[in-house]
């Protein structure tokens, strides 16, 4: 496990959690990612209701994970 920002995230998965998954829709059916490493900078891995694409994460209040220009 790694240590960031006093948390522990297990090895390959990078901090935060996938959005919810609409209940309208369904998203597009393909396999744009196989894990949070395959996605670039803090992007994760995500279901979007049907395949998995590189999503933003949301951290409990936070909409968005904040980065070297927010502060």
């Amino acid at each position: 496990m790694r240590k960031e920002n006093t948390l522990l995230w297990p090895e390959g998965q990078k901090p935060g959690s996938c959005p919810e998954i609409p209940t309208v829709g369904v998203g597009f059916c393909l396999e744009l990612c196989s894990g949070d490493e395959s996605c670039s900078e803090n992007m994760k891995c995500c279901s979007n209701g049907c395949g998995h694409e590189c999503t933003l994460p949301v951290f409990e209040g936070h909409l968005t994970p904040l980065t070297h220009s927010d502060t």
